[in-house]
């Protein structure tokens, strides 16, 4: 795929104002009577380490990965 087919724009970094030092995810399974199991997975060391817990927990389930976030207007979830 080249990046013409890609919908990417680049970002100036300098917008962020603060870093989550210990983020928290939440991760949801569903299996296949829908059924949802939702968990959180608290000061995981990077993203790549959340994918693999939930890739490691999946057992053939479905699973969506969200990163919680607070701020000054509530709680947020963004969905990758």
């Amino acid at each position: 795929m080249g990046a013409k087919e890609k919908n990417v724009t680049g970002v100036d970094p300098r917008y962020v104002r603060e870093e989550v030092l210990h983020p928290v995810y939440r991760v949801d399974f569903w299996d296949e009577s829908r059924a949802c199991y939702e968990n959180w997975l608290e000061n995981a060391v990077s993203i790549d380490y959340a994918l693999a817990r939930a890739e490691a927990d999946r057992h053939g389930r479905y699973v969506g990965i969200w990163a919680e976030l607070n701020y000054e207007g509530g709680l947020a979830y963004w969905l990758p």
